[in-house]
This record gives C-alpha cells, sequence and structure tokens, in this order.
C-alpha cells in the first residue's frame, strides 16, 4: 500500500480537487470522531449534503491531537482555511479534544478550530445525549422504565468526577510532570472488585507512592504542585462542571457499575456491556435541538460568509 503523501500542499491539494464537498473536517482518530462529528455536519443547513471526514493521521506521523494541530498550524501559514475552486468554495476545519487544557488553559482561539467542550469526543457524546433515550436503546427497556432508571442515577457524570476526585489529582499530577506512572489519564482509574464504581483506598495509597517515586521530585515540591492543582480542581467542581474533566473513555465502565449497582437492588439482571455498545447508543441520543448542538452548527454555518482571503 501506497504511504500517503504527508504534506500541507497534499491536503491543500485534496480540498482543492474535491468536487463534492464543501467542508473538510480533520479530526484526531478513529474512534468516535467520525461519527461525532459526521453527525454534527449533518445537522448543518449548509453542508449537511456536502461533507467529508479527513483523519490526521492520513497526512500526519503524529497521530491524534498533536498531528491535527499541526495540519491546523500549517494551514494557517498557507492561509489555506478557505479557498476558491473552480467547483465553489471550500472549507478546512479542525477538531480536537479540550483534554486538560479545561483546567490549564492554552486554547487556541480561532474560527476554524472546534474544541470538545468536555475532556474529549467521548465524553461530549455521553454528556450531551439524553439518558433517557440512550437507555431505551441500550438496555431493550420502556421509556418509563428507563425513566425510573435516570432518576436514580442521577447526574451521573458529575458524580463520576466527585467519586474519582482523588485519582483526577494524581493524573493532573502526573501529566503535569510528564510522568508515566500508574495514574494516568490514558489508563481507566482502578476501582474495587465487585460492581462498585467507587476507588480502592490502597490503590490510592499505592499510586501516589509510584508518583513519588518515578518524579524524583522532593515530598515539598509535590505537595505544592498538588496544592495548585486542588485549587483548579475546586473551582471547576464548585461551578458544578466535574464532569468536563473526566475522561471520556472511562465514562462507560462507571455507567455500567451504576446501572448494574441499581439493577441488582431491584432484582433485576444485570446486563454485560462493552464500552462501544455505551458509546454507540448514546451517539444514536444526541438531539440537533439542544442548545450545545445549536452552537456548534451556528458556527459551522457561519462560514460560507468569510472572506476567501482568511
Amino acid at each position: 500500500m501506497t504511504r500517503p503523501a504527508r504534506s500541507p500542499q497534499a491536503l491543500r491539494r485534496r480540498v482543492q480537487i474535491s468536487t463534492s464537498s464543501m467542508l473538510h473536517i480533520v479530526v484526531e482518530g478513529d474512534d468516535f470522531d467520525p461519527a461525532y462529528y459526521g453527525k454534527i455536519a449533518s445537522w448543518s443547513k449548509n453542508f449537511a449534503q456536502s461533507f467529508n471526514i479527513i483523519r490526521a493521521q492520513e497526512y500526519k506521523s503524529s497521530r491524534g491531537k498533536t498531528g491535527v494541530l499541526q495540519l491546523f498550524e500549517e494551514t494557517q501559514k498557507s492561509e489555506s482555511f478557505a479557498q476558491e475552486t473552480s467547483q465553489g468554495k471550500r472549507f478546512t476545519i479542525f477538531m480536537v479534544d479540550s483534554d486538560t487544557q479545561i483546567l490549564f488553559g492554552g486554547q487556541i482561539d480561532h474560527p476554524h478550530l472546534f474544541y470538545t467542550t468536555g475532556y474529549d469526543v467521548e465524553s461530549d457524546i455521553l454528556r450531551h445525549a439524553s439518558d433517557k433515550e440512550a437507555l431505551v436503546n441500550l438496555l431493550q427497556i420502556s421509556p418509563v422504565e428507563s425513566a425510573d432508571l435516570v432518576a436514580e442515577l442521577g447526574d451521573w457524570i458529575d458524580h463520576s468526577a466527585k467519586v474519582w476526585a482523588e485519582w483526577l489529582v494524581l493524573c493532573c499530577v502526573s501529566h503535569t510532570i510528564g510522568l508515566d506512572c500508574q495514574a494516568r489519564f490514558e489508563k481507566n482509574p482502578k476501582l474495587r472488585k465487585r460492581d462498585s464504581p467507587e476507588l480502592h483506598p490502597k490503590d490510592l495509597e499505592n499510586a501516589w507512592e509510584d508518583l513519588r517515586l518515578r518524579s524524583g521530585f522532593s515530598d515539598d515540591e509535590i505537595l505544592k504542585l498538588e496544592g495548585q492543582i486542588r485549587e483548579k480542581l475546586d473551582s471547576v467542581f464548585n461551578a458544578e462542571n466535574g464532569g468536563r474533566i473526566v475522561k471520556g473513555k472511562w465514562l462507560p465502565q462507571y455507567l455500567t457499575r451504576r446501572l448494574r449497582e441499581i439493577l441488582s437492588l431491584k432484582g433485576i439482571s444485570r446486563p454485560k456491556l462493552a464500552e462501544n455498545q455505551v458509546l454507540i447508543a448514546y451517539l444514536g441520543a444526541l438531539n440537533p435541538e439542544d442548545r450545545w448542538a445549536r452552537e456548534y452548527v451556528a458556527r459551522l454555518d457561519s462560514l460560507p460568509s468569510e472572506s476567501i482571503s482568511n
């Protein structure tokens, strides 16, 4: 198989020669990014029938957010976010996860660069979708049964942040240091064996010890950094936005454990659900009439009014 050209010129040329797609959407990966952003584009009055999803790794050896941002910067240098072609205007936009920038800042403000409102795409899917509608499809239950479950689940995403608050502190500390240790955003939280979504105190203790040993930092340095991160996290929790900082890929395991807890108490058979099943059900329960969706679509539909010389 021929290795794809990895240059800004190749991406620009692909957009120029496109005969059917007005909007070209560059995403991080193959997981749920194409489906999520494709769904949003399908709600646009200008691009619903005329968009194309491009994975960053088709043009960059750097995968994920790094690859998307590199392509964004190269497109910015060549001033080719909007191009006039023989087929009409063509637009390129870039979609990235906010991840820890929710806490630490550093996001770039640009009309062609979109960040998730939560930690990642999976977080946005689960936070934005209707629990009631998603659980009807996920568990094959009636809307009435689903409404009862939703009432018992409550604001389960924000609750997950509170349950996992100490793990979030650990992950933020290790991320800030740039450390590969037991507690990282790339790893799911270590949960109690059983159906509980809670952390085991011994695992927390071991993870802190692992971080201290690997970091090479003094106890005072670790404590200072920990204090700074706790202050940032507290501000997010106080604003009732704790769920935004939980990595979306962590959330399906929390939801399935909570569902199994609730259903077990009711004497109902506990489902075995894969992460993808949960996300697919929630992806199908996104509503284009919700405020977040209308704001996204408004940004997309404003693109044709901009000057080609951007």
